[in-house]
């Protein structure tokens, strides 16, 4: 099983028809999002854009990947790992369901990052529901 199909099936536990879409997505499109990270992590970016957009809107965001390519979407994922979670739990606002969009928030959240948890040092965050079976997205 290829790295992000195992990433889909652990985390999209509830929508069989929206976990088949997501397994049946070009492979380029997979590996650009999923190859230069770890499991972990892109079971973190499933859980993450489930609680903010619907089925229907990622899917709405993997078609934008298709138009943009595999280096501009392996760059957006290397922003999103890089940002601190209390950042990213504290700070996104949730944007158009286009890649381009949200990579331009991560890279917004990057910037901030250091100023903000200096100013923010005790603020902690509620972890990330990674493959919690309790978890419903929001």
């Amino acid at each position: 099983m290829e790295k992000a199909d195992y990433i889909f099936t652990r985390v999209i536990i509830d929508d069989e028809d929206f976990l088949q879409k997501c397994i049946n997505l070009d492979q380029e499109l997979k590996d650009a999002l999923f190859d230069d990270g770890s499991i972990e992590e892109g079971m973190n970016f499933i859980n993450f854009l489930q609680m903010y957009y619907t089925n229907n809107e990622i899917l709405g965001i993997w078609k934008s990947i298709e138009r943009i390519g595999p280096d501009l979407t392996q760059s957006g994922m290397d922003f999103f790992r890089a940002i601190h979670e209390r950042v990213l739990f504290y700070n996104f606002k949730k944007v158009e369901n286009n890649f381009i969009v949200l990579f331009t928030e991560f890279v917004k959240l990057k910037t901030m990052e250091k100023e903000w948890l200096k100013n923010n040092i005790s603020i902690h965050y509620p972890y990330y529901p990674i493959n919690n079976t309790d978890y419903i997205p929001v």
